[in-house]
């Protein structure tokens, strides 16, 4: 299950550079969570140190220049779902109480000229 989202692959590659060790990459690639809860026996014991180690991280990405957001599974759905599709990434699960680290800018959709909806605008105007 994955806790993280890249739209870039350059995008994660950068902030996979910038990342310190097994922890952090695997924070990154989102097979661990930013919450910290998928800490399990010992390393639950240092959850402190896990905490600070992904602050750290988080600073030297912003200090990178590389996007980053963190973002409720229900947003991710509602407004990155065309993005996650244009990207190959899995669509979240309802679980509601989930987040994800989105790392790099989604893709932008194309936008409709407003000139070629001038035309259908007529149409519904003169319809009513």
């Amino acid at each position: 299950m994955a806790y993280a989202v890249h739209f870039d692959p350059s995008a994660l590659s950068a902030a996979l550079s910038v990342a310190r060790g097994r922890y952090q990459r695997a924070v990154l690639r989102g097979t661990e969570s930013l919450s910290g809860a998928t800490l399990t026996g010992r390393a639950a014991q240092y959850s402190g140190r896990y905490a600070e180690s992904r602050r750290h991280l988080l600073a030297r990405l912003t200090a990178a220049g590389i996007t980053w957001s963190i973002v409720s599974a229900p947003e991710l759905r509602r407004e990155y779902r065309a993005q996650l599709v244009m990207a190959g990434q899995p669509i979240p699960a309802a679980d509601e109480r989930r987040s994800y680290l989105v790392i790099g800018t989604p893709p932008v959709a194309e936008v409709v000229a407003l000139e070629a909806l001038a035309p259908v605008a007529e149409e519904i105007r003169l319809a009513a």
